[in-house]
């Protein structure tokens, strides 16, 4: 399901990681890296999943090593309780609380957190070169103007 997600996000969505050089810092670790989200959704994972492999760093998802074969290279932080989900979990999450269980019975274990968060939003308005309104705004040829732009938003119709 999470490769699915991930290959119809990869068709709208675009990201872009902050500060710049983040991958450049996490690209050189000895230690297991173990992404940090703070709540639970696919779509934030797939898109930590599309950013770590462009940028050739450790997928969340797999084994986090360390001795530790059932944990995962990401957790969250908050969990949604009730039948609808309406009330969070303020109990540390289990994944982290093996973590720790883990570190105490091998001291010579070590994971580094990685927090990681996924903000969504809109793309700042683009000019489409075949949009009439686009061109009229630019003032390469001449147009009509008339009621909404469906492409980029403004009130001229393409």
């Amino acid at each position: 399901m999470t490769w699915l997600l991930r290959q119809v996000l990869a068709l709208w969505v675009r990201f872009r990681v902050v500060p710049e050089d983040a991958a450049a810092q996490l690209r050189g670790r000895s230690h297991a890296l173990c992404y940090v989200l703070e709540r639970r959704s696919a779509a934030d994972l797939a898109v930590l999943q599309q950013a770590c492999a462009a940028l050739r760093l450790p997928r969340p998802g797999r084994a986090l090593g360390g001795g530790t074969h059932e944990l995962r290279s990401f957790f969250y932080l908050t969990r949604q309780r009730g039948l609808w989900g309406e009330r969070q979990d303020r109990r540390p999450p289990a994944q982290l609380v093996q973590m720790i269980a883990a570190l105490r019975a091998d001291p010579a274990a070590d994971f580094e957190l990685v927090p990681a968060a996924v903000y969504w939003g809109r793309a700042r308005r683009r000019r489409l070169p075949g949009c009439v309104c686009c061109s009229w705004r630019t003032g390469r040829s001449p147009a009509v103007r008339a009621s909404a732009c469906r492409y980029c938003s403004t009130d001229a119709t393409c």
